[in-house]
């Protein structure tokens, strides 16, 4: 029993190192992405390629308000990129975000909606996708979860006034069996209120797994194989 405890604690310290040394979220830092095929493109040419969009936010961020079921929390992530095909932007980290949690078993819509996510960030860094340009503050990012089911469907989100510890799962936010889960990544020329807008919208969200965790149970998998091979050869 000793040596089991002891190679089960090497396996835990290992994985642990891997993890450091993969760099992975410190804590007080929930990771997720989110992918979906484009479906709308104000004419740029990407619809049916994959957007897909990597963030890191902290989790203890305190509610900047709360309003019967819903909580607004400012500047929440960490990191955020948007990529499609081979161009690739990423969040200006100096610059706004926020996210809404609602919860329907607190507060009831006439519509049914059991809950809502909603998130928003902008200034992002990156290729211009038009002539002439387009600076960093014109673009931004937006990201909506809901779910119609009746109360006792599939719950998303298990409280409102506390950010999740892992990214919420499309999967769960669905309505009325059709999917409008959607993101959209926006800039605009010129004025913002009068220049040309652009939207290149996602819908049917997914859920990607993290590269981290693939790679935490690859790493897994490595040691149960070495563990079980020294057994094999342990054998006469």
């Amino acid at each position: 029993m000793t040596k089991l405890t002891n190679r089960i604690g090497v396996q835990l310290l290992g994985a642990a190192l891997l993890g450091l040394s993969l760099g992975l979220p410190a804590a007080h830092a929930a990771s997720g992405s989110y992918q979906g095929i484009i479906d709308a493109d104000s004419g740029l040419g990407f619809i049916g390629q994959t957007m897909r969009v990597d963030f890191v936010y902290d989790e203890t961020t305190s509610p900047s308000g709360v309003f019967g079921g819903t909580a607004f929390f400012d500047g929440f992530l960490t990191s955020m990129s948007v990529t499609i095909g081979a161009s690739s932007w990423n969040w200006d980290p100096t610059a706004y975000s926020s996210i809404s949690l609602t919860n329907d078993t607190v507060l009831v819509f006439v519509d049914g909606t059991e809950d809502r996510v909603s998130a928003y960030a902008d200034t992002f860094n990156g290729p211009s996708l038009v002539a002439p340009p387009v600076q960093a503050e014109a673009y931004f990012f937006d990201f909506g979860l809901s779910d119609n089911l009746p109360n006792g469907g599939p719950d998303g989100l298990g409280a409102h006034e506390t950010l999740p510890v892992t990214a919420p799962n499309p999967d769960l936010f669905r309505i009325d069996g059709n999917n409008e889960n959607r993101m959209s990544f926006r800039f605009y020329t010129g004025d913002p209120e009068v220049g040309n807008q652009y939207a290149i919208t996602a819908q049917n969200v997914a859920l990607v797994p993290e590269p981290s965790a693939v790679l935490m149970m690859l790493a897994g998998l490595g040691m149960i194989g070495m563990v079980a091979g020294r057994r094999r050869a342990r054998r006469p």
